[in-house]
């Protein structure tokens, strides 16, 4: 190699040390230095705590039950061990962005924090929102912007994709066996303030947006055909080539994992509902005779009270 060459590194090296380095009395140290680390927490004051934590899970020196005194050269050891894996986590900690700006920027790790948090996707809109205040205000960068735009894109994910209640399943399926018609009323129903008492008022917004989700692929599977067919028999062979992407756009919407998995339970329902036949006991079935036999107890009965009677 001539003097003028360099070599670069692509991609990224493992860690040098993670949790699973440490003794397995001591791995949640690094949970605790991290949690510091991105806390704000000055680097002397965690090693402060790490050794403070190290000296008792690992005593070098002190007396024994009987009063004697000990010293520990294993324990020593450990400890050197563990320090040792700590400085390398802490060491990888310099390196990582996030974790990073979460310790030096106060609104960053604020931000994040509640966006974690969120249990609803109304609620991380209006923190992006203030997010994007503080950006203009010069309280983050562009780069701590985008990373919090990220994070609140997984969270929705996170969020759209959690398990479904009872009454979601309920509706999704109600929409997934509606006629053209029904599924026509259920759409303004549903929409807005059109009918205050219907079920997906009760929802969250997560599960609002992915039964919505399931209205629009099953308005798309009727209209879609029918748009589609219509054109070609307008336009023929000049139909723009725009037009054909419409096929492809709306089975890309399909494959959604969050779709697939709501349909796939709907029909799992539906097929064990269709080979468990009904539990409900059935009618007796009268025996022959049986009305003729009531008719002349009946008749008997009468006769012995009116004997009683004379």
């Amino acid at each position: 190699m001539s003097a003028h060459e360099r070599t670069f590194a692509c991609g990224r090296v493992d860690h040098e040390f993670t949790a699973d380095d440490l003794p397995e009395q001591a791995r949640f140290l690094s949970g605790d230095l991290l949690r510091d680390y991105a806390s704000g927490v000055d680097i002397e004051g965690i090693w402060d705590e790490v050794n403070a934590k190290l000296d008792v899970l690992f005593p070098v020196t002190g007396r024994t039950a009987e009063g004697s005194r000990f010293f520990s050269q294993a324990n020593l050891e450990l400890q050197r061990l563990t320090r040792d894996a700590l400085e390398g986590i802490l060491e990888d900690c310099f390196g990582n962005f996030h974790l990073t700006a979460m310790r030096n920027n106060r609104s960053y790790r604020r931000f994040y924090t509640s966006i974690r948090r969120a249990i609803d996707t109304k609620a991380i809109g209006e923190l992006m929102k203030q997010a994007y205040e503080a950006r203009q205000d010069g309280k983050m960068s562009v780069k701590h912007f985008i990373a919090l735009n990220t994070a609140a894109d997984n969270q929705r994910e996170r969020l759209l994709s959690a398990p479904l209640s009872a009454v979601a399943y309920r509706l999704i399926e109600e929409i997934v066996r509606a006629s053209e018609k029904k599924l026509a009323y259920l759409g303004w129903a549903m929409y807005g303030d059109n009918d205050p008492s219907h079920l997906i008022h009760t929802l969250s917004s997560c599960e609002q947006t992915r039964v919505w989700e399931v209205m629009t692929a099953r308005k798309a599977a009727i209209l879609l055909p029918r748009l589609y067919a219509r054109l070609l028999t307008i336009c023929g062979r000049g139909l723009p080539e725009a037009w054909f992407v419409l096929p492809t756009v709306f089975s890309e919407f399909l494959e959604l994992p969050r779709l697939r998995k709501a349909l796939s339970v709907i029909r799992n329902k539906r097929r064990a509902s269709a080979r468990n036949p009904s539990s409900a006991p059935k009618p007796a079935v009268p025996m022959r005779g049986s009305s003729a036999m009531k008719r002349g107890s009946v008749a008997k009965s009468r006769a012995e009270v009116a004997s009683c009677g004379q």
